[in-house]
């Protein structure tokens, strides 16, 4: 919602929100495939947010 409200009030477009802001997300942990379970688990409140593969390397924020 905060971000919703800077954007609108701001007149600042999407993809420079995302370029600017954190956009909620307070920390993020980039591990192994065979890690994600483990660390799920081991840690209050996470979640799974996105994955990396290898690509035409574009850049692709869904």
């Amino acid at each position: 919602p905060i971000f919703d409200w800077i954007r609108e009030l701001g007149n600042v477009p999407r993809d420079e929100m995302y370029k600017t802001f954190n956009m909620g997300v307070g920390f993020m942990v980039v591990v192994s495939k065979e890690d994600v379970e483990k660390v799920l688990k081991a840690v209050d409140s996470s979640f799974v947010c996105g994955n990396i593969e290898e690509g035409k390397k574009d850049v692709l924020i869904v």
